[in-house]
């Protein structure tokens, strides 16, 4: 889900960095509830037992600063569930 608004905050922009490095985007232009994936590739993970993945969102506005009510957090998406699983490789 992403907090939009329209004619003010038309979108959301998630980028997502693994390990410090870009990995992807996602851009989302609804409330509704909705999936997204991402293929992490395999370069990006260097250390086997332990891995950082952040999400920045730049476009996150807070509904007091947009004078839509007093709620002064900074707001963007919601994140229900994380699934981290395993591709097959080109030999199964």
């Amino acid at each position: 889900m992403a907090y939009v608004v329209p004619g003010t905050v038309n979108r959301q922009r998630v980028r997502i960095l693994v390990n410090r490095q870009l990995a992807g985007e996602w851009e989302i232009h609804s409330h509704d509830k909705h999936m997204e994936s991402l293929r992490i590739p395999s370069s990006l993970l260097t250390n086997p037992r332990y891995t950082v993945i952040t999400f920045e969102t730049p476009d996150a506005a807070s509904p007091a600063r947009l004078g839509l009510g007093r709620d002064v957090r900074e707001l963007s998406v919601a994140l229900f569930q994380i699934e981290l699983s395993p591709q097959p490789g080109k030999n199964g």
